[in-house]
């Protein structure tokens, strides 16, 4: 198998495409390892058919291997999905998601003041710069180039319109249910303090960034508790700050 122990090239006759250096049976100059036991040319060499085509997610186009629709070439061995996490050098790697941007990571994120609504969407947060009608949250709209919420809703959080009839009344923080995740707004409702999402309208759950004493209040996929705020989980990186996503340079370097 590639990386395996050789004296010479013939002990690594079982992996086509390899040779043995350095006494370890790696693959040929141009080539690359597909799996322990295959070395393969990569992208954008001639093909004839998708068979031709080793590297997952491509396939044969204009006889040339390419990554097949959805997908974006990395380096010249991998196909990755266009989608929040996926590595970049400028926000121009990016374009393909709505509102993305290149962060100081490397990786495809959600611009400021957005949200990631799906894995290739991010949206306006509440109170933040609309041009159109561009704020995808549920009974909000873009009126004064500000993303609000409709009539009879209010703001329970950044990201959440809701019903005003369903708030509890109150006119301090401490009259709401939870103070840490809940504050009394202007309106004298209980909402949700920034950084913080409403629960079955019944609690707020902190965003990434946001104070917690244990795991289940923070409910951002693959994120847990830690040192009392809620952070991606190892090997996961935060693309906003509602959404962790595998954090593909760890996973094409091992």
């Amino acid at each position: 198998h590639l990386g395996g122990l050789c004296k010479a090239s013939s002990d690594c006759i079982n992996i086509d495409d390899a040779v043995c250096k350095m006494n370890e049976c790696i693959c040929e100059r141009g080539f690359f390892p597909i799996n322990r036991s295959q070395c393969g040319r990569g992208l954008r060499i001639e093909c004839s058919s998708d068979e031709d085509c080793i590297i997952m997610n491509s396939q044969c186009i204009e006889k040339k291997c390419r990554c097949r629709d959805g997908y974006t070439q990395n380096l010249e061995k991998f196909c990755l999905p266009k989608v929040l996490g996926q590595k970049c050098e400028t926000d121009s790697d990016c374009s393909f998601i709505q509102q993305g941007k290149c962060s100081p990571d490397k990786i495809c994120a959600c611009s400021l003041d957005t949200f990631a609504l799906d894995n290739k969407t991010c949206s306006p947060l509440l109170n933040t710069f609309c041009q159109f009608n561009e704020c995808e949250i549920e009974f909000s709209d873009c009126v004064d180039h500000k993303c609000q919420c409709k009539l009879g809703y209010t703001a329970i959080s950044s990201t959440q319109c809701i019903n005003s009839n369903l708030l509890e009344p109150c006119e301090k923080n401490h009259d709401c249910l939870e103070p840490w995740h809940f504050e009394c707004s202007k309106e004298k409702k209980c909402v949700c303090k920034a950084n913080n999402v409403a629960f079955k309208n019944s609690s707020c759950l902190p965003h990434l960034g946001g104070i917690c004493w244990k795991n289940d209040q923070c409910h951002v996929n693959n994120s847990r508790c830690d040192d009392y705020h809620c952070r991606c989980k190892p090997n996961f990186i935060p693309v906003s700050s509602n959404k962790c996503e595998p954090n593909f340079s760890f996973l094409t370097s091992r």
